[in-house]
Parts: C-alpha cells; structure tokens; sequence
C-alpha cells in the first residue's frame, strides 16, 4: 500500500499537484530504507515514459544511470540524509527532464532543436491546431511534444494522455504520434489516442481513413474506420476490435461521461482528471463498485449525487478534495 502511495504522491509531484501536506508525507515515505527500490522504480519509469524526441535509448539510458549514481551512494547513511538525498535526487531527476524535453540534439552537432509541450491540465480540454493545419484536441491531464522543424523536415510528435487527432493530408510527410513506446503513422485521417502514463492499457481508435500502429519496426496493424487497437504494456499483448459505435470513445470530446461498469476505482482516475480534483477512499471495498450511464456535462457534485443513489456511499468535499465513504461493494 505504502508503494502504492509513493507512486501516487511521486506522480503528482512530477505533475506539480502535491500540497504541502503532501510534500512532507512524499518526504516520509523517501526517508524510509524500504522506499528507496520503489523510489529506484519510479525514476526509471519516468525515464521510460518521459516525452522526449529525438534522444537515443543509449543517451537515455546513461541519464538514467547519472541519476541512480546519485542516489545509491547515499543508502548507507542515516535515515535523515537519506531524506535529503533523495529529495535532491528529485530535483536532479526532474531537471534532467525538463533539460531534454525543452531541448533536441541532433548527432550532427548541429545546433538543438527547442521543443515546445502543450498540455491540458486536470479539469481541462484543449484544441491545438498545428502549423500543418492538423487539430489536435486534448483531454485534461495530456500533452503533446513537437520540435521546431516540425513541418519542415517531419511531421512527428509525442504524446501522452487521450487525443483526438485530425490530421491535415501531406503524402511526402507522415504524420507520425510516438508513445508509451508505440507509434502511430497516418497521412491524414482522424482518430483517437487513450495512452495515460500510468494506465497499462492503450488504445487507438479510427474514425476516418487509415492508421498503421507499431512498436519499433514492426507494424501491429493497418486500422480502417470503425476499428480499435489494445495494447497492453505488460505482456505487450495486441487486440483488435470493431466498433459499431465511436461514440463512446469520442464523446469526452462534448464533455459527455459514458459509463459501461467501469470500476469506482477506474473511474476515479477519470474523474480526477475531468475536474481537477483528488478523490480519497475510505473503505477499500468502494473500488469494487460499478457504474453505467451517461452523463452529460454535469457538475462533479451533481455527477456523484447520482452515482452514490445506486452504491450506497457518502462523500465530503473539502477544497479539490473529495472524500468517499460508505459500506461499498463486493
């Protein structure tokens, strides 16, 4: 559970979302010996599901080696230094991030390319047209990365998060979407990612023309309308589905909530993420509890009040914070 916690807290602290409260448990957790594997974990996963272009894995891997040299010299000491060294190994980790996200560099030598991320926050949605004339509109909590010769020498991008993507026709340039270690190449079509950091299940929808999706070199498939690919990160298993209904996978678009039993669990990651607040349970059973309907462009109070009238619970709320209680389900 303590694990858990770290990932949550170590995720919004990335994010900037911790309050100070939660910034001194974050440094608890860390200052404990039995944390620093889990911590170990976090900053390799972050590494692995960072939004850089154009950096090797090779360069990749040595900054994932500077930060951990940082951080095992430190695991003898006493438990107080091993807070504050781990506190710093944060900052470090963070700002080699922020260094190679802002910046590309090509082998040449030549010059670095300047990156530019755009991001919707929690709570938000975000249409971005690119210079191409491709739309790209984001749900809260995603974000696209792209590099100033983007449209002059490629059309390829890094995204995490859920997308919808409507792209501007251009046969000599694909435009190609890189993520959670998948690509996704198109010469111009509409279609919608749902690739979250720290979701283990992906997917790709089309809704007009043709979409090929792969890892690596190797093409998984060659999607036409109406089709929808799953991956899952582990074991990397593939699946393809036909869809007679998009609806349901675009609809976050209008701001409408489709529900088809979603966990309570699943769902409040969702949530969390559609009105930018932090959902707490407080018995462990409420996860279990499951939902269907639609919802459209509710409040999230008034969304709650009418889910908690078929699960029995309670809720509380106290800034962005939400407190669920109740007996929950098996």
């Amino acid at each position: 559970m303590e694990q858990q916690r770290l990932s949550e807290l170590f995720s919004a602290y990335i994010d900037d979302r911790l309050s100070v409260e939660e910034k001194k448990e974050l440094m608890d957790i860390i200052g404990q010996p039995q944390s620093v594997a889990a911590l170990d974990e976090q900053i390799e996963q972050l590494w692995e599901e960072s939004r850089l272009t154009a950096v090797s894995d090779a360069a990749a891997e040595l900054r994932i080696q500077k930060v951990m040299q940082q951080i095992k010299p430190q695991r003898n000491r006493r438990m107080l230094g091993l807070t504050y060294a781990v506190a710093a190994c944060l900052v470090v980790a963070i700002g080699f991030l922020y260094f190679f996200n802002n910046f590309n560099f090509s082998h040449t030598g030549q010059t670095p390319l300047k990156s530019h991320i755009l991001t919707a926050q929690y709570g938000q949605r975000k249409t971005i047209s690119l210079s191409d004339g491709t739309v790209v509109t984001l749900s809260g909590g995603s974000s696209i990365t792209y590099s100033d010769d983007y449209n002059q020498t490629n059309r390829t991008i890094s995204f995490q998060g859920e997308g919808f993507f409507e792209v501007a026709k251009n046969p000599s340039k694909p435009f190609i979407v890189q993520y959670a270690g998948l690509y996704t190449k198109v010469l111009g079509t509409s279609f919608n990612i749902r690739a979250f950091d720290k979701e283990e299940k992906l997917d790709v929808t089309v809704a007009t023309g043709r979409v090929e999706v792969g890892k690596g070199k190797k093409a998984f498939a060659a999607l036409k309308p109406g089709q929808q690919l799953v991956y899952t990160k582990k074991p990397g298993l593939v699946e393809l589905n036909t869809l007679k209904d998009l609806n349901p996978v675009t609809a976050w678009k209008k701001d409408i909530l489709i529900l088809k039993g979603e966990r309570f669990e699943e769902l409040a990651v969702k949530l969390e993420r559609w009105y930018n607040v932090r959902i707490i349970f407080e018995q462990e059973t409420l996860k279990n509890c499951r939902f269907k309907g639609t919802f459209k462009n509710l409040p999230v109070t008034a969304l709650l009040d009418l889910l908690k009238k078929s699960a029995g619970f309670s809720y509380r709320i106290q800034d962005n914070y939400i407190t669920i209680k109740g007996r929950g389900c098996l």
